[in-house]
């Protein structure tokens, strides 16, 4: 942080800090706030989680010639142009809001002081029979995928930051990837294909009005694994849309992550699950 803060201080040039971070040894939530908070405003962030193929054991980070476990990279990007950063991901609530009375990082232990696992399984059964019955058959993660948790963002309630439940403990405990404080609110979420491929939509023209007058050079998107898993297919639908905001020629590249780092629908920079984060590198 201190090393970017001084490159910081020696420029006027505009600014963009990709992020690389590992999200199973430690809270990329908390390591997204700390940067944020070293580096301020005078940034555009955008990144994400490594993952594993969808086993959450293991991640590596690559600098350099280096190979990196537990740990978090970083590039400073700078450019007399501005950078186009916009994320979104189309999800709202479809339940009302339970308190988180009992939390460890990103393990949610009770909802509304009850079983945090019992309170969503039945928060899921209010809005979807069939997945509040792959829950009772122990189906967890094929159930999750549709139905995520949102925590409202304290500027704007219209806000959410989502957080996936990954895993039900044998306390009736929930791991989320990412960080749910304690005494904070949350609801159940869900979103249909048309949210999304809008979500996606409106991510692509906020990046693009953010280059101002000046042609995008290429595009990196950082798209959420659960994201694809979801849509299948579909998910070409999303990458498409993001592409025509730029028109032909311009060249698209990315990832699937463990988790998106940027301002998502406008907010404070981030992590977020479940989203897709657009950047736009000025020609």
């Amino acid at each position: 942080g201190g090393r970017l803060a001084a490159v910081l201080e020696a420029t006027e040039e505009e600014a963009l800090l990709l992020l690389l971070t590992e999200c199973t040894a430690f809270d990329p939530s908390g390591f997204v706030a700390a940067v944020c908070e070293r580096l301020g405003g005078r940034v555009a962030y955008a990144g994400c989680a490594t993952g594993d193929n969808v086993r959450p054991l293991q991640t590596y980070q690559v600098v350099d010639e280096r190979v990196l476990a537990d740990a978090a990279v970083a590039a400073l990007i700078l450019s007399p142009k501005p950078f186009g950063v916009a994320g979104a991901h189309g999800w709202s609530p479809v339940s009302p809001p339970f308190i988180v009375t009992r939390a460890v990082g990103n393990t949610v232990l009770e909802l509304d002081w009850q079983n945090a696992a019992e309170v969503y399984a039945a928060a899921v059964a209010e809005r979807d029979l069939l997945a509040a019955g792959r829950l009772a058959d122990g189906a967890f993660a094929e159930a999750a995928l549709r139905y995520p948790l949102g925590i409202p963002q304290a500027r704007d309630e219209d806000r959410y930051v989502v957080r996936d439940p990954i895993r039900v403990g044998t306390d009736g405990s929930l791991t989320c990837l990412g960080s749910v404080p304690e005494n904070t609110v949350v609801r159940l979420m869900s979103a249909d294909r048309a949210d999304m491929l809008a979500a996606a939509r409106e991510a692509a023209r906020k990046a693009r009005a953010g280059l101002g007058p000046h042609a995008a050079a290429g595009v990196l998107v950082f798209y959420c694994v659960s994201r694809h898993l979801l849509l299948g297919e579909d998910c070409r639908r999303e990458l498409a849309a993001v592409a025509e905001a730029f028109g032909a020629g311009v060249p698209l590249f990315g990832c699937l992550a463990f988790g998106e780092i940027g301002a998502v629908q406008g907010g404070l920079p981030a992590f977020h699950n479940k989203s897709l984060v657009v950047c736009a590198l000025p020609r």
